[in-house]
C-alpha cells in the first residue's frame, strides 16, 4: 500500500482524491500479497476511491 496515501490531495483542510486507474489498483493488489478472496475485497474498495460517501 505504499504510496496509496499519496493520492489524497490537502486542499483548504479537506481531502480531495481522483478515481484510481486500472494500472494503479493493479499495482496495489500486486504488492499486497493477497489471497484470490483478500483481492476482490481490495479492488471493490479501491475501486470506490473518488465517489462520494454518503452514510
Amino acid at each position: 500500500m505504499t504510496g496509496f496515501l499519496s493520492i489524497f490531495n490537502v486542499d483548504s483542510d479537506t481531502f480531495s482524491n481522483a478515481a484510481m486507474t486500472e494500472d494503479e489498483i493493479n499495482q496495489i493488489v500486486a504488492d499486497s500479497g493477497c489471497d484470490s478472496t483478500q483481492e476482490k475485497v481490495i479492488r471493490f474498495a479501491l475501486l470506490k476511491v473518488g465517489h462520494p460517501f454518503s452514510q
